[in-house]
């Protein structure tokens, strides 16, 4: 039996979560922790919102890949990738971002074989990935030529 440092109550050890850096049981018990854990999260989540909020203004082509991934996921139309693979990715999204604003052009990333063609879908996965223009994107719709 061990005794909880926040209720006082004597619990099994199972009721008591291992710490990592010592390999030797917690001095609060799970149910303590977890009310100490939503304490924290009210009195730190409008900050944390505020910091997620600045750093996707900031950062909208993570928004946008982000995005494109959760729609491909939904689909089951992405493979494992590599972290090289998902910097080619990202890397995509930015350059999309960049054209945009050197040109002034409004620019997408598009797939190159649609994610939803009528004839055939494609992945979503860095070597099907294209920065491109907005228009033709939208005049592309979900076709494919080969």
């Amino acid at each position: 039996m061990k005794t909880c440092r926040q209720c006082g109550h004597k619990k099994a050890p199972e009721e008591f979560s291992i710490r990592n850096d010592r390999m030797t049981l917690r001095s609060y018990c799970n149910a303590c922790c977890r009310v100490k854990q939503k304490k924290y999260y009210a009195r730190t989540r409008k900050s944390h919102l505020k910091r997620v909020k600045k750093y996707l203004k900031d950062n909208p082509h993570i928004r946008s890949e982000k995005r494109a991934k959760h729609r491909a996921n939904k689909r089951k139309q992405t493979l494992p990738l590599t972290d090289a693979q998902r910097k080619q990715m990202r890397e995509i999204y930015k350059r999309a971002r960049q054209l945009t604003e050197e040109t002034g052009i409004p620019h997408d990333v598009d797939h190159i074989v649609p994610l939803r063609g009528k004839n055939v879908s494609g992945l979503h996965v860095p070597w099907n990935l294209q920065a491109i223009p907005k228009h033709l994107n939208v005049k592309k719709s979900n076709s494919f030529t080969s």
